[in-house]
Parts: C-alpha cells; structure tokens; sequence
C-alpha cells in the first residue's frame, strides 16, 4: 500500500499501484522527490520498477506511469536514491556467489534507458564477516558524481555522455560499466565522511565528517 496525506486539506489517500506491483514479493522500498513528480521505487526481486505521480496541490496524486528498473546483478537492493535536473542515480548492494558489491546506477533521464553503473566490491575482515558498506552518501550536481567513501574520502567523479549505454533490446536489461578507478579521492585520514549536503541556491556542499572518537564536524566546500 502506498498512502498519501494532504496536508491542506488534512485528508488521507491511497495511490493507485499496478498489477505489477502487486505481485508477491514485490514492494514500494524508497521514495524519490523532485520539483514535479513523486518516485517511487520497487527495489527486491526481478524486475524491479519505478512508478511515477506528478505532484499537485489540489489532493489526491495521481498515478502517471512505470519504468522497469536495470539490474548490476542478483539479489539487489536499493539503499538509497538522489535526482537532479539531469540525472536519477541509485546506490545499491548485491550478493552473487558470496560476493557482496556495491553500486551507483546513474540513469541519462527518467525514461532509464540510458544508464551505467560504477561498483566496488564490499571487504570482509579478519574473520570473514562482511564489512560495514563502502558508501555513505552521494550526491548528483551538474555533471558530477560526489561520493562520501567509508575509507576512501570524498571521491568526485565527472559524469560523461559516452558512459551512458542503451539497451540494445528488452532482454539486455544490465548497466554498463564503469571502473571506480575514474573516482578522484581526497582522502580523509582518521576520519570518515558520513552525509553529503547540497545549500540550496549555492555551488556548495556540506561534509558532515566523524572522527575515531566518535565526535562530528562539518566542513563546506565548493563544488
């Protein structure tokens, strides 16, 4: 079930969802918000989709249309979702042959025709558990990617249109690739970066970092 309340209007709506959704298994997991639609995403077990409702003021959102989501491979869910005036980009885990990655799905547009993803593989410790995720946050400005890495730093990485492949037909239904070594890191040394944040009508962002103590500073800068 996805409800909607209307603050104005102090009413509650149920959304409409498709059939497809409403299968077992299947979910609305996140929710996105841009300046005209609200997006939601269905993010475990093949294929996975995002419905889309134009926002309005006057009550209940109504449904537009889906999309059908590309995959980086089995057993993946979406943790996180960012949008911009260009880009939608969706951070990712997946498990296959117990190996555990991460991702950044950067689609062209809203139509997710268009789209590549950069993944980086998620270590085990001394003791073969799993360790915490690589990717705290991240955020889409302009044409780049900012990245909050666990142990890497900052990571900047510049979005260009020859990364982006189309599918090539209805079963070609994976991202492209692209290597995590076309990430420029600064690193942080005994700190780490925990949440981006972008200062509305500024070229800056906030860097929200932890010490080994466990205490909080922020830092701004320009992007």
């Amino acid at each position: 079930m996805l409800v909607q309340y209307h603050i104005q209007s102090e009413k509650w709506h149920k959304l409409e969802i498709p059939e497809e959704l409403t299968s077992w298994g299947k979910a609305v997991d996140d929710l996105v918000v841009n300046d005209s639609l609200l997006i939601a995403i269905d993010n475990i077990v093949l294929p996975k989709y995002i419905l889309f409702y134009p926002l309005n003021t006057t009550g209940k959102l109504e449904f537009s249309h889906f999309r059908e989501l590309k995959y980086n491979s089995s057993y993946e869910t979406t943790r996180q979702g960012r949008i911009s005036e260009k880009y939608l980009g969706l951070n990712s885990t997946t498990m296959n042959h117990g190996m555990v990655y991460e991702h950044f799905s950067i689609y062209a547009d809203l139509d997710l025709v268009r789209s590549f993803a950069i993944s980086a593989e998620v270590k085990r410790d001394e003791n073969f558990n799993y360790q915490k995720p690589n990717f705290n946050d991240f955020l889409l400005i302009e044409d780049k990617l900012f990245i909050g890495n666990r142990e890497k730093g900052l990571g900047v990485f510049e979005i260009k249109d020859s990364y982006f492949k189309k599918s090539k037909d209805r079963f070609d239904c994976s991202n492209a690739r692209v290597s995590e070594d076309k990430v420029n890191y600064k690193e942080y040394k005994n700190e780490e970066i925990i949440r981006l944040t972008i200062i509305p009508n500024e070229t800056k962002i906030i860097l929200t970092i932890r010490n080994m103590r466990n205490e909080i500073r922020y830092e701004i800068m320009d992007v």
